[in-house]
């Protein structure tokens, strides 16, 4: 089965789009074929049958617990029980649009949609609340989480729709127990009427939601049937909506059921607890995404999904952590030998390009105090003429300090008192002068 595209695109990517292995560009340059039906969803089903690149998958895994360092336990899982349609992203002209990532292809979930789900959530909470104290309160807790548009949000609102006629004492009321709690910096309130809420800025940052496992395969083609394509015609359209037309069919991807979507918040305590209830709370019960009424965009956030997926993730977070550090640990015992191989080659190569006077002062130089004072016990006995020479000139330079040390011992005479001799007959032997 052919892939109907534009002839630009299909000369760039071959017979039936062979030299291309990303669906997303595909999508973005579908066009449908003349012929509606049957032939136009096999097309557009060949499309989807491209697989996704898992590597979004595990680059979005490791920022979350790793770059941003969210804990298993603050992600919120949610399954998708139903198809799933998001409107405004890749997709076939004229239908309801998939948000896919454009270099591999996965699934994801804006963080503006999830925001939107929670905050419906939230307002529904808010309308069913009994009494303007409660209300109050939770609607301080709404712009905590959420924030306040000044300019946007009046008493339209949803917000404002929630509360009902009490509203100019309910904002009022939560705009002071937001003050009182360091939550504006200069708020405008008049108790005595309509209230002037400042734009605040919410407390949670909403990260979007990328697959944490997927069906297979995880793009389906669904359809929407237009009835009265002639009513509803942009162009003369019909005055009634006769039942003798035929139906229109228009076929558009969506994310197949079965995905396990996770979702991130970032934010203190206890805002990030109140968005994270409210946002599982919104895929639970009114869904996300288009064509909610008809059974699409629904999700399972039950505690029993979250504590299993949670304990799997904490499991493979622990075993990655133990793996990582292990890896961190060789790489460094890695660099640590390659740094001692490195230091031990540029000595060779120093001591290569040395005098036999620069090779005994080298190698003295690089004693410990310890072994340096064994050199002057034993000079007399058990070094060479050079070794000799090369400590006569370290006691003149870096290590005078054994000679002070040394012509203290030799005044109370016994051997310390030959070493001393010997060592200033040394100096004058290499005609350094006499000793200090």
């Amino acid at each position: 089965m052919s892939v109907w595209l534009p002839s630009d695109t299909w000369r760039a990517l071959g017979v039936d789009a062979a030299l291309c292995d990303q669906r997303t560009l595909l999508l973005e340059r579908y066009g449908a074929p003349p012929e509606r039906g049957a032939r136009e969803a096999e097309r557009l089903a060949r499309i989807l049958a491209w697989p996704a690149l898992p590597h979004r998958q595990k680059a979005w895994r490791n920022l979350l617990l790793h770059g941003l360092r969210i804990a298993p336990e603050d992600l919120l899982f949610a399954k998708l029980r139903a198809r799933l349609s998001l409107p405004g992203g890749l997709a076939p002209a004229a239908a309801p649009g998939l948000c896919l990532d454009r270099l591999t292809g996965a699934p994801w979930i804006p963080g503006a949609a999830a925001k939107g789900c929670a905050r419906q959530a939230a307002v529904r909470e808010l309308s069913g609340a009994s009494g303007d104290a409660a209300k109050a309160q939770l609607f301080e807790r709404i712009l905590r989480v959420f924030g306040w548009n000044a300019e946007a949000r009046a008493a339209e609102s949803n917000e404002a729709q929630a509360c009902g006629a009490a509203w100019p004492q309910i904002a009022a009321a939560a705009a002071r127990q937001l003050d009182k709690a360091g939550g504006l910096d200069a708020p405008e309130i008049e108790p005595a009427g309509p209230p002037s809420l400042p734009t605040i800025a919410g407390r949670i940052q909403f990260l979007p939601a990328c697959p944490w496992e997927s069906p297979s395969p995880d793009l389906e083609v669904e359809v929407r049937s237009d009835h009265h394509p002639g009513y509803y015609a942009r162009e003369k359209p019909l005055a009634q909506a006769p039942d003798v037309e035929a139906p229109r069919l228009d076929f558009y991807p969506v994310v197949a059921a079965g995905h396990v979507f996770a979702f991130g918040l970032r934010g203190p305590q206890p805002e990030a607890g109140w968005a994270s209830r409210w946002l599982a709370l919104g895929l639970r019960e009114w869904g996300l995404g288009a064509g909610t009424a008809a059974g699409f965009g629904w999700f399972d956030t039950s505690d029993a999904l979250q504590d299993q997926w949670r304990r799997q993730v904490r499991q493979a977070f622990d075993q990655e952590t133990v793996a990582r550090r292990q890896q961190d640990d060789e790489q460094q015992r890695q660099e640590q030998k390659e740094a001692v191989e490195q230091s031990a080659a540029a000595s060779r190569e120093r001591l290569s390009a040395m005098s036999p006077e620069e090779k005994e002062d080298f190698e003295l130089s690089q004693l410990t105090d310890e072994q340096f004072r064994a050199r002057l016990q034993y000079f007399t006995r058990q070094l060479t003429p050079r070794q000799q020479a090369a400590v006569v000139r370290a006691l003149r330079g870096e290590r005078a300090v054994f000679w002070d040390d040394l012509k203290r011992r030799a005044a109370r005479g016994g051997p310390w008192a030959h070493v001393e001799m010997a060592i200033r007959q040394v100096s004058k032997k290499i005609k350094l002068g006499r000793m200090p």
